[in-house]
């Protein structure tokens, strides 16, 4: 008796390559989303010219709002509201002895010292302690007090109270920069910063 082969099977045929993510109904509200953000960041933008401080201000303020509301949106059945304020309004309260601090170096004349030892050492000290080491610390801090709470049971809750903590730093930072340097610092760093 003759046993029968089967014919071989190709993996390919076995496990077919996933294909390529297309526009589907359930990404319209993400698109919608960003379209929104983009026309009512252009028109802060030109407000802010006009208005003076209060188009600054909101300027300012509105990518980190705009970010926190579409995150909200997002994931409303996995978060809870207070926390996610909590959160945010932490990590702006551990920002704010860093900016007093930058203030008192800026007026003590203590930042061109560092200057003047070497043209790296100021962006470097900027970038690496102020920037890396010590917000990101802070950051960490305004996680770190909710993390083993009830209400944090999911890990995408996690994620999007870090991303509230995150934003908390944004705001600040958004209020320093655009009012040092004007609305163009204010419309880049909408599209550059805040979202990343």
């Amino acid at each position: 008796r003759r046993l029968s082969r089967r014919p071989s099977i190709a993996l390919s045929e076995m496990f077919p390559a996933p294909k390529p993510p297309s526009l589907t109904p359930g990404c319209l509200p993400s698109l919608g989303a960003l379209a929104a953000y983009v026309v009512v960041i252009g028109a802060l933008g030109v407000m802010s010219i006009y208005a003076g401080e209060v188009g600054l201000f909101l300027l300012s303020c509105a990518p980190s709002t705009l970010f926190v509301t579409f995150l909200v949106m997002r994931f409303r059945e996995v978060i809870d509201l207070w926390q996610l304020l909590f959160t945010t309004l932490w990590a702006i309260s551990l920002m704010l002895p860093l900016v007093a601090l930058h203030v008192v170096v800026l007026l003590l004349g203590a930042w061109d010292s560092v200057a003047t030892l070497h043209v790296v050492a100021q962006p470097l000290i900027a970038a690496y302690v102020q920037a890396g080491l010590l917000e990101e610390v802070l950051k960490y801090n305004a996680i770190r007090a909710i993390l083993w709470k009830d209400l944090v049971a999911d890990p995408r809750a996690v994620l999007v109270y870090a991303c509230g903590a995150a934003n908390g730093f944004a705001l600040v930072e958004n209020l320093l920069y655009v009012f040092a340097q004007g609305a163009f610092t204010g419309v880049l760093r909408a599209f550059l910063s805040v979202p990343a």
